[in-house]
């Protein structure tokens, strides 16, 4: 979800909300819990969860072709392991446009 910020007086601004809720196939599960490992995900003990995440961001516009978002994430059972996490992901992104 994304609200303008013309609600609070800044019409250029956005404010970000987002959950999501992620899950593996039946055999990918049982190759991880196997221990195998992929590109991404696996440490060789998988303790299998629904992996889920919520974000929220305030993208700010300073003047015509700058833009600046604070982001943070919880992420709950990272990489689908319940042995893992929860873990707090803070970012910040610049765009630039020229």
């Amino acid at each position: 979800m994304q609200v303008s910020g013309v609600h609070w007086g800044r019409a250029e601004d956005h404010l970000g909300i987002a959950y999501a809720v992620q899950g593996l196939s039946s055999i990918h599960k049982r190759y991880l819990a196997a221990g195998g490992i992929g590109m991404l995900i696996g440490d060789g003990n998988l303790n299998y969860g629904l992996e889920q995440i919520f974000e929220i961001y305030y993208r700010i516009q300073l003047g015509r072709y700058i833009q600046i978002s604070p982001d943070f994430q919880n992420i709950w059972n990272p990489g689908y392991n319940r042995d893992r996490g929860p873990a707090q992901v803070y970012g910040l992104r610049l765009h630039l446009i020229y």
